[in-house]
């Protein structure tokens, strides 16, 4: 299973460089978005680029028609993404929001990966042994 983070999703909703890249994966089956990383999508594409929740929400629903699936975070993943938050956020060098725990929380080595632009999710997948699909910032530039 793929994991698409917020970013992922903003990437694809807002036609930035990444977005083709989304749309590829999810193309390619076995993708997943957890609920709590579409809110943070659904609220940087309305505060950042003037895309409503209501279309953002069409969008998706439309995706869900293909392979994208929508996880719930249940109990089990709430507690893992909370000890992920507390041991990788720093203040300088590894700013993870709540959001960007989830799917770190959920992939296992092994088994599944995150796709992410956002530069803090590599490195502490890195530490925790989980693959990363890294794709372009919003300015187009692939991660080294």
């Amino acid at each position: 299973m793929i994991l698409l983070d917020a970013f992922a999703v903003v990437a694809l909703m807002a036609d930035e460089p990444a977005g083709q890249d989304v749309a590829e994966l999810i193309d390619g089956g076995d993708c997943a978005v957890s609920a709590v990383n579409l809110v943070e999508a659904a609220d940087v594409l309305e505060r950042s680029h003037g895309i409503t929740t209501a279309e953002t929400r069409a969008a998706v629903t439309t995706l869900r028609e293909a392979p994208l699936r929508i996880l719930h975070t249940d109990e089990r993943r709430a507690w893992r993404a909370a000890e992920v938050r507390a041991g990788f956020y720093r203040r300088r060098g590894s700013e993870i929001s709540v959001a960007d725990s989830v799917p770190l929380a959920t992939a296992r080595p092994g088994l599944g990966a995150i796709a992410t632009p956002d530069p803090p999710i590599p490195r502490i997948a890195a530490e925790l042994g989980i693959e990363v699909i890294p794709l372009p910032d919003p300015s187009g530039r692939r991660p080294s």
